[in-house]
């Protein structure tokens, strides 16, 4: 079971100023507090772990620990190696990504060919908090009717086994009593 519903793909430039505190216009402050107003779990790297040892791990491990990526895009984020690295491994996780874009800037060419196709929130529309939650709740609902169904069919294969050894031991039971009746 994944631990948060989303990783939060982002450049600290968008967040943080220099002096590292959080920039009181951010969007990316808004949209954590609008997921925090929502009940939407989710990892941001606000430690910042990349400049830390063990951080490659760190964060793959919160990727595979969310269901799904939310990228703000921006011309900060777009250049970021960092960012990069993350989409890339979205991708190989085969996560939904919904990007967020927070300006008009082209997505980076090491990935635009893979998010192009993706339908995108535009930040500065006046909805765009209420499309990225509709976003984030419709992948959770798929996410969860699909577990349902993996459940489903983890207990119809144990019933399975479980009537199968009973039939095996029914035709074990058999066999002995055709062996003392011949006896």
């Amino acid at each position: 079971m994944k631990q948060y519903d989303v990783f939060i793909s982002y450049s600290r430039r968008d967040y943080l100023d220099e002096k590292e505190n959080v920039l009181p216009e951010s969007e990316l402050k808004t949209i954590i507090e609008f997921f925090d107003a929502n009940g939407i779990s989710y990892w941001i790297d606000k430690e910042g772990h990349y400049k830390k040892s063990g951080f490659v791990e760190k964060i793959s491990e919160a990727i595979a620990d969310s269901k799904m990526m939310v990228f703000v895009s921006s011309v900060h984020s777009n250049a970021s190696f960092y960012t990069t690295g993350e989409i890339l491994e979205a991708i190989d996780r085969k996560m939904l990504i919904i990007p967020v874009r927070i300006d008009n800037s082209p997505y980076s060419k090491k990935f635009k060919l893979l998010l192009n196709p993706l339908d995108y929130i535009d930040y500065s529309k006046a909805d765009a908090l209420h499309e990225l939650l509709k976003a984030v709740n419709a992948e959770k609902e798929s996410i969860a009717r699909h577990e349902a169904e993996m459940e489903r069919k983890r207990e119809a294969e144990e019933r399975r086994k479980c009537e199968e050894l009973e039939n095996l031991k029914e035709a074990e039971r058999r066999k002995r009593e055709q062996e003392e009746l011949a006896a």
